[in-house]
């Protein structure tokens, strides 16, 4: 079975491969490997704009910046729960220009869906040239402690991708404090949300 999604290979795999470049660079128990492909693909001394996963050959990025910042982590908690995401570039033609985020959990299970235009059903004609996009995506106060994992894309919803950058912005989340003090966490299966 070959797939990027870790929680489909995590169901139906007791060992695993990771390929690299044509070669094998861990093999194991399928835990150790999911793990390892995880730590391997985030690191936090690249920018987010060498991070790109795809790129259309009529668009170009000049910066890529979430929460001020150009690479990992991000850190949130819940007095700041806010994700401020900005694009800058240029098209070399007119294009309908979409912004699409995804987060999800370690093993890849889809967790949030953002997509303004899916919702709206309108996406507009931005024109060749320079072009700033920025999104302020405001998550619920009440995620549980946890690192989640996010993707982004530049999209004409439901015909094309411009741009992607999948799996490689980390969000740290310090929790939800209740009033007993605890603070409860996705990996020790308190779930995403503290329910009110």
């Amino acid at each position: 079975f070959v797939s990027h999604n870790m929680g489909s290979i995590k169901m139906l795999c007791n060992t695993g491969i990771l390929l690299s470049n044509g070669t094998v660079s861990k093999s194991g128990e399928i835990n150790d490997v999911v793990s390892h492909y995880l730590d391997t693909n985030l690191t936090t001394d690249k920018s987010f704009e060498d991070c790109i996963t795809y790129k259309a050959s009529y668009i170009d990025v000049d910066k890529i910046e979430i929460n001020g910042k150009s690479s990992n982590p991000i850190q949130l908690n819940s007095k700041n729960n806010t994700i401020n995401i900005i694009f800058e570039g240029s098209l070399i033609s007119d294009q309908r220009l979409a912004f699409e985020f995804r987060l999800f959990d370690k093993n890849q299970i889809p967790l949030v869906f953002y997509s303004p235009f899916h919702y709206t059903g309108e996406t507009p004609v931005t024109k060749k040239g320079k072009f700033r996009i920025n999104h302020e995506i405001i998550l619920p106060e009440n995620i549980n402690k946890g690192t989640y994992y996010g993707s982004l894309y530049l999209t004409n919803p439901g015909i094309a991708y411009h741009l992607t950058f999948e799996n490689t912005i980390q969000i740290d989340t310090g929790g939800f404090p209740t009033m007993t003090g605890n603070v409860f966490e996705y990996e020790k299966g308190a779930g995403f949300l503290f329910l009110k």
